[in-house]
C-alpha cells in the first residue's frame, strides 16, 4: 500500500503537496504515524492533514504501539499469580481504562488532536476489549447453565443502537475522542459480548457468509480505501456521493486482490514458523529501505518545491501574487495560538483616511485589492485579521484544533474595540459562510458586532463570502495540465457557484445591516465565478489557491470592481 500509493502519489499530486505526504509515508513505515500527525506544526493555509494519503495510518500505529506495550502490562498485573489470577487482571484493566478515559477526556478540552492520535491516551478503547474478553468466559458458563437468550438480544440490541448513534450524532463540530468515543466502543464491546451470551438478531446477521466475507477483507480494505478517495478525488474533482461511493467500490476490489496475493500467502507462508527470525530481519531492512527512500524524496521535494520569500515593497500585494497575501508572512494573523492583536498598518501616519480590513482569511483574501484601492498617500490601510475567526459575536467550535475557539472571542473584542478607538472612515468586514452558525447567530451575532463598529466609523462595509470549490484548485489545474500535455483545465476544475448556505447567509447579513444607514453588503461572487460558473482556472491565472481562498493574483485583478462597488464612499472624510 504504502509502495502503491506513492507511485500514484507522485503522477497524481502536484510536486509541493509531496514533502508532506513523503513524510507522512516515512512515519507510517515505522508504524509512528499517530506520532507525525500529533505532533506536525499547523499550518493554517498548509495542507491539511484530511488530503494526506497516509492519514489512515494513524490508527495502526497507535494498536502498534500498544501491543509492544500489552504484553509488559499483563506481565506487571499478574507477577507471582500463580496460579493465574482473573480478579487481579480485571482490576488491573479497570484501572488502566479509568485512567486513561479520564485522561483522554481532559485532554479532549485541551487539545483534541492529542487525545486523537495519541496511544496512551487510547489505551482505555483496548482496555475495554480486554475486559469484554474476560466478561465474555462468564457469559459463555451462563449460557451453558441457562435457557433463553434475553441477555444475548439485549447485548445485541445495545450495540446496535450505540454504534448508530455514534454514527448519526458523531460529526465534525464533536470534540473528539472525549466521552463521545464511549459510544462506538461500548456499543462495539456489547456486541462482542452478545456473541457469547448465546444467538441474537444481531449477531445472526453479523454471522452471515457476506458479512464474514467482508470481515476477511476488512483489513486490506481499510488500507486502501483512504488512498483511493484521496487520489481518486484528483482524477475526478467533485465526485459527489455516487462518485465516493464507486471509489470505495474499487478501493474493495484492490483489497481483494491484495488480500489474496499479498496478505493471505504471506500469513500462510510456512516459512513464517518455521523461520521466524529471518521474516523479523528482512521486514526490519524492508521499513528501514521505506523510510530512507520517502525522507530522501520529501528532502528532495521539499527544496524543489521552497517559495521565495519577498520584502515588502510597494505595492504590498504584489509580494504574494498568485499565492497567500503578504499579511500572513508578516505577523498580522496568529491564529489559534494567541489572542493577541497585531495591526499591520500600510501607508503613512499623515494620511488624511484611514481604512480598517477585519475578518478571518475569507474577509481578508481580499487584501491585495484593498492594498490597490486604499493606496497611499491619500489612505492609511490597516489590517486586522485572524483566521477561522468571524466577526459574529457567537461562540465557535474549530475543527481544526478540536475544541472552541475562545481565543476569537477574546481577539474580536481586542479588534473592535481598536476600531472605536481609531474611528476610521471605513471598516471592511469579511467572514466565511461556512462558519457553522444558525440563522439567530448570523443575524444577531453580526448586528452586535456592528452596533461596537457602525457608530464609531463613517462607513461600514461586509463582504459577502465567496464560493467554495468541492476540490483543491491548484491540484486539479496541476494534475489536469500532467494529464492533457499542459493544456488549460477549463471545464475540468470547474463547479456551479450554486450555493443555497451562501445564499442564506447573504441574506441574514443583509438582514442584520438593516439597522445602519451607513452598513452595507459588497457581493463580488459574480466576478469571481461568471455566469454561475467556479473555475479554478481563467485565462491561465489561478482563481482558487485551494478549495475555498482566491489567489492573490486574481483578487488583485478585481480591485476595479470593488473601488466601483465603493463609489462615493472613497471621496468620504472624517466628521
Amino acid at each position: 500500500m504504502l509502495l502503491v500509493t506513492a507511485v500514484a502519489m507522485n503522477a497524481l499530486l502536484p510536486p509541493r503537496d509531496w514533502a508532506y505526504q513523503a513524510d507522512a509515508g516515512a512515519a507510517a513505515s515505522v508504524w509512528a504515524s499517530n506520532l507525525y500527525f500529533a505532533f506536525e506544526k499547523i499550518d493554517y493555509f498548509g495542507s491539511a492533514s484530511e488530503s494526506n494519503v497516509y492519514l489512515h495510518t494513524w490508527s495502526l500505529g497507535v494498536e502498534e504501539q500498544f501491543y509492544l506495550v500489552w504484553p509488559f502490562l499483563i506481565l506487571l498485573l499478574l507477577r507471582r499469580s500463580i496460579p493465574f489470577s482473573k480478579r487481579k487482571l480485571v482490576w488491573g484493566m479497570a484501572v488502566v481504562l479509568m485512567a486513561s478515559l479520564l485522561a483522554c477526556a481532559w485532554t479532549t478540552q485541551v487539545s483534541a488532536r492529542h487525545a486523537f492520535y495519541l496511544m496512551p491516551l487510547r489505551a482505555w478503547q483496548f482496555a475495554s476489549g480486554a475486559l469484554a474478553c474476560m466478561l465474555a468466559w462468564t457469559l459463555v458458563r451462563y449460557r451453558t447453565k441457562r435457557e433463553g437468550n434475553w441477555l444475548a438480544q439485549a447485548l445485541g440490541a445495545c450495540g446496535v443502537v450505540l454504534v448508530l448513534a455514534a454514527l448519526l450524532f458523531i460529526d465534525s463540530g464533536t470534540p473528539y475522542p472525549g466521552g463521545w468515543s464511549v459510544l462506538p466502543t461500548l456499543g462495539t464491546a456489547c456486541l462482542l459480548l452478545a456473541a457469547s451470551a448465546g444467538k441474537s438478531f444481531a449477531t445472526r446477521v453479523l454471522s452471515l457468509a457476506p458479512m464474514q466475507a467482508i470481515g476477511k477483507l476488512s483489513y486490506s480494505w481499510y488500507l486502501w480505501h483512504w488512498p483511493v478517495l484521496v487520489l481518486g478525488a484528483v482524477l475526478f474533482p467533485a465526485p459527489g456521493l455516487m462518485g465516493r461511493v464507486l471509489l470505495v467500490i474499487a478501493a474493495l476490489a484492490i483489497a481483494i486482490v491484495s488480500y489474496h496475493f499479498v496478505e493471505r500467502p504471506i500469513r500462510r507462508n510456512d516459512a513464517l514458523v518455521q523461520e521466524p527470525r529471518r521474516f523479523i530481519l528482512a521486514s526490519l531492512l524492508l521499513m528501514l529501505a521505506f523510510v530512507v527512500v520517502f525522507s530522501r524524496w520529501g528532502a528532495a521535494a521539499g527544496a524543489g518545491s521552497s517559495m521565495r520569500t519577498t520584502g515588502n515593497a510597494e505595492p504590498p500585494s504584489k509580494a504574494a501574487a498568485g499565492g497567500v497575501p503578504i499579511i500572513y508572512r508578516m505577523g498580522c494573523d496568529d491564529w489559534y495560538h494567541s489572542d493577541q492583536l497585531a495591526p499591520c498598518v500600510f501607508g503613512p501616519e499623515s494620511a488624511p483616511m484611514t481604512a480598517v480590513a477585519v475578518g478571518d482569511s475569507i474577509g481578508l483574501q481580499w487584501f491585495p485589492a484593498y492594498a490597490r484601492v486604499f493606496a497611499p498617500p491619500r489612505w492609511r490601510l490597516i489590517v486586522l485579521t485572524k483566521s477561522s475567526c468571524p466577526m459574529v459575536d457567537s461562540p465557535i467550535f474549530n475543527p481544526r484544533i478540536g475544541r472552541e475557539f475562545t481565543e476569537c472571542e477574546s481577539w474580536r473584542n481586542k479588534a473592535l474595540d481598536y476600531i472605536a478607538e481609531v474611528r476610521p472612515n471605513i471598516v471592511i468586514m469579511g467572514t466565511t459562510h461556512a462558519a457553522g452558525f444558525t440563522q439567530e447567530a448570523w443575524v444577531g451575532g453580526t448586528a452586535r458586532v456592528l452596533s461596537r463598529v457602525a457608530p464609531f466609523s463613517n462607513e461600514v462595509r461586509i463582504m459577502r463570502s465567496t464560493p467554495i470549490l468541492p476540490f483543491n484548485g491548484p491540484t486539479c489545474v496541476w494534475s489536469h495540465r500532467e494529464r492533457a500535455g499542459g493544456a488549460p483545465a477549463g471545464e475540468a476544475c470547474s463547479a456551479s457557484a450554486a450555493d443555497r448556505l451562501n445564499d442564506e447567509v447573504a441574506s441574514w447579513l443583509q438582514k442584520a445591516a438593516s439597522g445602519w444607514k451607513n452598513v452595507g453588503v459588497i457581493d463580488l461572487n459574480a466576478d469571481v465565478c461568471p455566469g454561475g460558473e467556479c473555475s479554478a482556472e481563467r485565462d491561465g491565472v489561478l482563481v482558487f489557491r485551494d478549495t475555498q481562498h482566491l489567489t492573490a493574483e486574481y483578487a488583485e485583478g478585481l480591485s476595479n470592481r470593488l473601488r466601483a462597488e465603493l463609489g462615493n464612499v472613497m471621496e468620504a472624510r472624517n466628521e
